[in-house]
């Protein structure tokens, strides 16, 4: 089965922007769960200190595209959204 869909440039904008803010909180999150030691499982290195630094090298990128967007601001709320 196959559907197409119609939308507008910025619904589509909205969705991805709404995405990135979504991965921008939940990579906030696995950060502080990683660096309390809460989380054992890791996302890039079994290394915790490497896990950690690739998390938060993934905030910044997050961050840096997300701070293009006018009204932005990760001190919004807890997890940047």
């Amino acid at each position: 089965m196959t559907y197409t869909i119609e939308m507008e440039d910025e619904q589509v904008d909205a969705i991805f922007v709404q995405q990135l803010k979504e991965q921008y909180g939940l990579m906030k999150e696995s950060l502080g769960h990683r660096q309390s030691g809460e989380e054992k499982i890791s996302i890039f290195s079994t290394d915790k200190d490497a896990d950690i630094v690739e998390i938060q090298s993934h905030i910044d990128a997050l961050a840096k595209v997300l701070g293009r967007i006018p009204g932005w601001n990760p001190g919004d709320s807890k997890d940047g959204i």
